[in-house]
């Protein structure tokens, strides 16, 4: 008996490679955080109504390389001002 197995949606694939690739890289980055502290921030509700439980795998990249972006950008702001 041959069991049929779903082909691989690459597309999909691609993007949940990107969101643990990318997570793992915050984590990674900013270990002054704890990852419960990480993953809070990226779920907690800004601007967007959505709740996080209806994001797709896309939207949830989206959010973790907007939270790394700011962390950065805090970051190189907080090195500047050492800088004076």
């Amino acid at each position: 008996m041959s069991t049929q197995q779903k082909p691989i949606d690459k597309k999909r694939k691609a993007t949940e490679e990107q969101v643990f690739y990318n997570f793992m890289q915050v984590v990674q980055s900013y270990q002054q955080y704890t990852i419960a502290q990480h993953l809070a921030h990226i779920l907690r509700k800004k601007k967007d109504s959505e709740e996080s439980y209806y994001w797709d795998n896309d939207k949830l990249l989206k959010k973790i390389e907007d939270y790394k972006d700011e962390l950065d950008s805090e970051l190189s702001i907080l090195d500047k001002a050492s800088d004076y």
